[in-house]
């Protein structure tokens, strides 16, 4: 039998895997939180549309809580040109 602690580290895992895997998200340096069915989402990313995705897959790994997609939009071009990420 799991703990609440334990099943919550478990979903947070899944979390993990799947926005660093899904070609919508790639992204591996967002802090994620898990109490009482709400999941917080936090970190910056680059467009709206990835922000929009973040809690799209959230939603889909955890669709009984609820999520609060708390990240920053914010500019990470270089020299004006968006970063290639291969």
């Amino acid at each position: 039998m799991t703990t609440g602690g334990e099943h919550d580290a478990y979903l947070l895992e899944r979390i993990r895997d799947r926005l660093a895997a899904d070609e919508r998200v790639h992204e591996l340096e967002l802090e994620l939180q898990v109490s009482a069915g709400r999941i917080v989402v936090r970190g910056r990313v680059p467009t709206p549309e990835r922000r929009r995705a973040i809690g799209e897959v959230i939603a889909e790994v955890a669709p009984d809580h609820d999520v609060s997609n708390e990240t920053e939009l914010v500019d990470l071009s270089v020299d004006g040109r968006q970063e290639e990420v291969t």
